[in-house]
């Protein structure tokens, strides 16, 4: 859990890190529920970074659909630009065809 009193610290060690020349950050909609991918859209504003995140693949989500809707979401919570690196989590634990048919309806979409 992120709490708003960790955000400045937080904010601290993602510039500093940026500065060392780090602009590669891994995310997914399961961290923080979320918070993370928000806190990296206040974070990157006005720096050149590159932005992964993830997909939950849960027992119950189980559509190309849900992918794309996760997706959405995620692109909503990360400012509204495109994610640079959208991946399966867990791909292995629930493999599905419907997994890869969405990842390539969000390309479609510009996601």
């Amino acid at each position: 859990e992120y709490r708003p009193k960790e955000d400045e610290e937080l904010r601290k060690v993602f510039d500093y890190a940026v500065s060392k020349g780090v602009n590669f950050f891994d995310t997914a909609e399961l961290y923080g529920l979320g918070r993370s991918e928000e806190l990296i859209r206040d974070f990157r504003k006005g720096k050149e970074v590159v932005v992964a995140s993830k997909f939950a693949a849960l027992p119950w989500r189980t559509s190309r659909q849900d992918v794309v809707k996760a997706c959405k979401k995620s692109v909503e919570r990360l400012g509204g630009q495109p994610i640079d690196l959208y991946q399966v989590h867990f791909p292995n634990a629930w493999a599905n065809e419907a997994y890869w048919e969405g990842m390539a309806d969000c390309v479609d979409l510009g996601l």
